[in-house]
């Protein structure tokens, strides 16, 4: 009996599943609807409603349609994420900061920063992530110690060079203002460019390591004596730092 039970639902879940119908469509135009058997580098094959099996070798199919997400597989327009309205991305980046002679305290520094962004992966049907982020960005040495709210829109994007989907190189920017958190100096135009590489870790997410060049504008209060006097004055300081990147993509 409980054979029997185990048997009739197997078979009603093995329906429910066989209704949820994908759409292959090929380089020539046609569609044929199925359920997916497999999808990989190579092959897609398609069971339809009675039992039929088509194989198609990948590099005929143009696109295929599951549960009304697209999934692109062509080379020239490879989706890497699935198409979803938010996407979240983290990274932490660590380097070394150059403080010009102009704060004074012409030296090299440590650079921490760590930020969030939201934003939207597969932007007009391409492979760009584009959003807006908020993070926490420190300069740090035996001197001084620069701390700041970086808010700024950001842009990855990574390439296709070959039909291989899991790893590809990464081009990056971003730019926006930086909030200073303490009065003894000043906020500032901030942004920067990665080049590095991009990690599929799975359907909608991944990992990538970049270097990266960044720049902070910042101002900082100086006071100098003159005939015995003395004078203040906010003098600019621009930042830079050779970074490492490293960010997960969700």
């Amino acid at each position: 009996m409980c054979k029997r039970i185990f048997h009739i639902l197997f078979l009603f879940v093995a329906g429910i599943c066989s209704l949820q119908a994908e759409v292959v469509v090929l380089r020539t135009g046609q569609t044929v609807k199925g359920e997916l058997l497999l999808n990989n580098d190579e092959v897609v094959i398609l069971r339809k409603k009675d039992g039929t099996r088509f194989q198609y070798p990948k590099a005929e199919v143009v696109t295929i349609r599951m549960d009304k997400e697209e999934v692109v597989v062509q080379e020239d327009s490879v989706v890497l994420h699935k198409e979803k309205k938010v996407a979240l991305r983290m990274n932490l980046s660590m380097g070394a900061a150059f403080l010009p002679a102009n704060n004074l305290y012409a030296s090299w520094a440590t650079d921490v920063q760590v930020h969030a962004a939201v934003g939207t992966y597969n932007l007009l049907k391409t492979n760009v992530f584009l959003g807006g982020s908020v993070g926490y960005h420190m300069v740090v040495n035996e001197r001084v110690t620069y701390e700041w709210i970086p808010i700024q829109m950001t842009c990855t994007y990574p390439i296709t060079v070959s039909h291989s989907s899991s790893h590809r190189p990464l081009v990056g920017c971003s730019l926006g203002y930086a909030i200073a958190l303490d009065k003894d100096y000043a906020g500032g135009i901030c942004g920067g460019i990665d080049v590095g590489w991009w990690y599929k870790l799975g359907e909608s997410s991944s990992m990538s390591i970049a270097l990266a060049a960044q720049w902070q504008q910042t101002k900082v209060w100086i006071v100098e004596t003159i005939n015995g006097l003395e004078y203040s004055n906010h003098i600019g300081c621009p930042i830079m730092t050779i970074a490492l990147n490293a960010s997960i993509h969700f």
